[in-house]
This record gives C-alpha cells, structure tokens and sequence, in this order.
C-alpha cells in the first residue's frame, strides 16, 4: 500500500506550483516564510508522461515538513488550501521528497489535521 501526502486546493483546483490544468501559478510568493520558494519546479514532460496529467506529493507526513513550515501551513489554509492523505496505485518514485501519481491513482483520500504532522 503507497501513500501520499500533499497541500492542495481541490475547490479551485489549486496545486502550490501550478493548477490541477499544469497552469503555472505559485503560491508561494503570498507566504510569509515559503520554506520551499526556492525549490525548483520547473515544467517537465515528466508530469504530462502518457498523456496523462501527473501531481508531485510527499510520500510520508514527515517529508511533509520539509516542504513546509508551521506558518506555511497555516497561511495556506487561510487559503483554502488542506492536506491529503493520498491511498494510491501506479506512483513513480522521483526522489526521496517525492512520487508523482495521477488523479486515477488515487483509491482513497482523507483530510488531515495539520496538528497530526506539525505538532511540536
């Protein structure tokens, strides 16, 4: 069983470094801190591979933390921005930071209480 975890807004179809379209629109200059403003994510074949429309996600909680502060977070969900657990099928493994799914990968999906990952 492979779980993701990811910030999005599935309301308006918002990823933080693009729209669910592959639209290019970061979020991350309305954040205070922007732990990962300066990560690179740049467009790539990778993320349209077989015509299909591939979402980066952490593959555990804890990676989760690297990618984002506290205050992240929080600004975010002012946003309208939550966090996924991600059931899924059919994931490539990218880095140690990150797999790639698409949204047929997806078997099952929960929100989670930021209190679950940032609770120090």
């Amino acid at each position: 069983m492979i779980f993701g975890y990811r910030v999005e807004d599935q309301v308006e179809k918002h990823g933080l470094w693009r729209n669910f379209d592959g639209t290019w629109n970061p979020v991350f200059d309305q954040l205070s801190e922007g732990l990962s403003r300066n990560l690179p994510m740049e467009d790539s074949k990778l993320y349209r591979e077989g015509g299909e429309q591939w979402f980066s996600a952490a593959p555990s909680k804890e990676t989760l933390k690297h990618w984002f502060s506290l205050t992240d977070v929080l600004e975010l969900q002012k946003l309208g921005y939550k966090i996924y657990e991600f059931q899924l099928v059919g994931t490539k493994q990218i880095s140690d930071f990150e797999i790639i799914f698409t949204r047929d990968n997806i078997i099952e999906q929960r929100e989670i209480d930021y209190k679950e990952i940032w609770n120090d």
